[in-house]
């Protein structure tokens, strides 16, 4: 016989139950010949009579029919595929969520049993089709907040955390109990924005854009809808106390001023312990941008100049969010010391961003 190697799937036990991943041709025929001519030495050795000797041939036949049985279907055993590229980029994705997703109970289902049916059934002979499947993966979770952010997503993220952005100038939101299901919330119309002008109010909901329903879409697929070129313009359907209104808006540049703040006059002591005049400074922080921590500094040094820097009332009413290292830095202006921030995932806290004093 010659050495072709062939895949091991489980063969019958005549030739061993307990073999190598890999087995040549070549060992299972040695060793039921091994295994048979054991017997024979046996029987001979014990005189078996005509009968037995018949039976010992027997077995013999069948040990030798079993291995050419289990050859035989090895031979049809296909070759294992090769892992594409895009497959590789999908196991990413997947590795992703395994390790740092906080519900290990993924929305009850075996999460590497979900990664073989999509590795099986899902096509991925593209990049898009490859973010199709990681978008359809996603979507088993039910989770709002779990999606994928393609380089062209994450571009325009980082041109809204930027300052001014193209859009009807609202902050939107998900219904984190609708689920995946869940349609936009208005956090809260840009000051003197489309939105804002048209009455659009924060608790708003936005049914549709552009007669696009908004249930099921990502916050990313939402922000394609609402921002577009400079004057064009969009229907915006809200939903507000169970009645549908329609706003048709137009798109302008809207500058986000991510910090206001004043000076109050004559506020009782009971509020915070102060001076004599009375003077409280209060800064509304919207969003955190990349000049939101700028702004907040030149906020603080003003306010501490008109006599106010003593008691600040901190407004974050309505904040959008933003970028996270903004924050971090806006904790440490106001704290002496501690954590401001425990990042934790499925193993606990993993980092921890701490005022220095």
């Amino acid at each position: 016989h010659d050495m072709q190697t062939l895949p091991y799937r489980g063969l019958s036990s005549s030739v061993g139950a307990s073999q190598p991943t890999r087995v040549s041709r070549r060992s299972c025929v040695v060793q039921c010949s091994l295994r048979n001519g054991e017997k024979s030495r046996l029987a001979e050795k014990e005189g078996p009579s005509t009968s037995d000797a018949r039976d010992t041939w027997k077995r013999v036949g069948a040990g030798v029919a079993a291995a050419a049985a289990a050859i035989t279907m090895a031979v049809n055993v296909q070759p294992a595929m090769s892992v594409s590229s895009e497959q590789l980029l999908f196991l990413e994705a997947w590795r992703a969520v395994d390790r740092a997703y906080v519900d290990k109970d993924f929305n009850g289902q075996s999460w590497f049993r979900v990664r073989e049916q999509f590795l099986k059934k899902e096509s991925m002979n593209s990049r898009a089709e490859t973010y199709a499947a990681i978008r359809k993966l996603l979507a088993t979770l039910d989770d709002p907040f779990t999606r994928l952010l393609e380089p062209g997503r994450l571009e325009a993220l980082r041109r809204g955390t930027s300052g001014s952005v193209v859009g009807v100038g609202v902050e939107v939101s998900l219904n984190e109990a609708q689920g995946a299901a869940s349609e936009l919330v208005v956090v809260t119309p840009l000051p003197n924005g489309p939105a804002d002008k048209a009455g659009v109010r924060p608790g708003d909901v936005i049914a549709a854009v552009g007669g696009v329903p908004t249930k099921g879409l990502s916050l990313y697929e939402a922000s394609d809808l609402l921002q577009g070129q400079e004057g064009s313009e969009v229907v915006v359907s809200v939903r507000r106390g169970g009645k549908l209104q329609d706003f048709t808006l137009a798109r302008q540049r809207v500058v986000v001023n991510p910090v206001s703040y004043g000076v109050c006059d004559s506020v009782a002591p009971s509020v915070g312990p102060g001076d004599a005049s009375g003077k409280l400074g209060y800064i509304r922080v919207s969003t955190f941008s990349s000049k939101t921590v700028s702004a907040f500094q030149d906020a603080l040094e003003d306010l501490k100049a008109k006599g106010a820097g003593d008691r600040i009332v901190l407004d974050m009413r309505n904040n959008g969010g933003g970028l996270f290292p903004a924050g971090v830095q806006l904790g440490r202006l106001l704290l002496a010391k501690g954590d401001i921030v425990l990042i934790a995932d499925s193993g606990g806290v993993r980092d921890i961003y701490s005022a220095d004093g």
